[in-house]
Order: structure tokens, then C-alpha cells, then sequence
């Protein structure tokens, strides 16, 4: 049932689907070539427009992969894009934060039930970020900071013996 949906969805749409397919291809070229500190954030167009000229002079590129060429402002994935901005050391830190804020939301799940709903939202945003969804990478990364800060509000709350207004009813 799936492979009918995905192969259906695909000759749908195969040309942007190609496209896209095309620019992680050479995406994954300009991560290459800096692969510790990446190119730089905001430097992608410029990297990607040189790995895609190397590309298409060294390799034997497709009749279909010429036609889909372009210089887009972004590799249209989150995690491609900040690999390829901050190489190895931006994506460790970035899933040390993810991981961090997960076992966070699933610690003393029983006592705080909000952390499950914070949790769950924060983890259904990734897939999102696979296709550069509408939300970027950064919302999720708001997510982490609602976790913080009502973890935070409880935890000065039972040092005080006292609930904050937010939890006053």
C-alpha cells in the first residue's frame, strides 16, 4: 500500500521530486569539501553554484539532470542546510541539543504531564524538516525552550513551597 502511495506521488510530481533529489546530490558534494566546520551559514548559494559547476564539467551529468539544474537559496532540507553550513560540528552539537531536550521531556513524564504533549510536538516537527515543510528548523528549537522554562517554573515553584501564578487556580 505504501510503495502504490509513494509511486503514485511520484509520477505526480517526479520533476520537482528529481529536483530536489538532485540539489541534496550536490548538496552532499559542498559537505564534502568542508566537512568539519561546513561553508559557512549563508554561504550556501555560492558553495552549491561552484559543486554544481564541478559537478556538471567532471561528472557525466543526466539530460534530465541538466534540464532540473538551478542555484536555490537553500538545499530545501533543514538538516542538509545546517550540515552543509556547520559541517560535522554544528549537526554533533545540534543532536546533542535534540537528545538532550528528549530525555528531558521523558524524564518524570508521570509527574508532569505536560511534558508528553511538549515532547510529542517537538519530535513531530522533524519530519517536517526533511522537505522544508512551512517550519523551519527553528520551531522546533522554540519547542526546547518551552520545555526548559516549564521545567523550570516547577522547579522554583517547590523550592519556594509556593506555585507561581501561572499555576494558581
Amino acid at each position: 500500500m505504501i510503495g502504490l502511495l509513494t509511486t503514485g506521488f511520484y509520477r505526480l510530481r517526479k520533476d520537482e521530486i528529481n529536483k530536489h533529489l538532485l540539489t541534496w546530490k550536490i548538496s552532499l558534494q559542498v559537505l564534502k569539501e568542508k566537512p568539519i566546520t561546513g561553508v559557512g551559514i549563508g554561504n550556501f548559494r555560492k558553495a552549491f553554484g561552484d559543486a554544481q559547476t564541478t559537478y556538471f564539467e567532471q561528472g557525466e551529468p543526466t539530460e534530465q539532470e541538466v534540464a532540473l539544474a538551478g542555484n536555490p537559496n537553500c538545499p530545501e532540507n533543514d538538516f542538509i542546510q545546517l550540515a552543509t553550513g556547520t559541517g560535522i560540528i554544528g549537526i554533533l552539537l545540534f543532536i546533542g541539543l535534540i537528545v538532550s531536550v528528549l530525555f528531558s521531556g521523558f524524564r518524570n513524564m508521570d509527574k508532569h504531564p505536560e511534558k508528553l504533549a511538549i515532547t510529542g510536538a517537538l519530535i513531530a516537527f522533524y519530519p517536517c524538516g526533511i522537505h522544508q515543510f512551512p517550519y523551519p528548523i527553528i520551531i522546533p528549537l522554540d519547542l526546547v525552550g518551552t520545555v526548559n522554562r516549564s521545567r523550570d517554573l516547577r522547579h522554583s515553584a517547590r523550592k519556594k513551597k509556593e506555585y507561581p501564578k501561572l499555576y494558581r487556580s
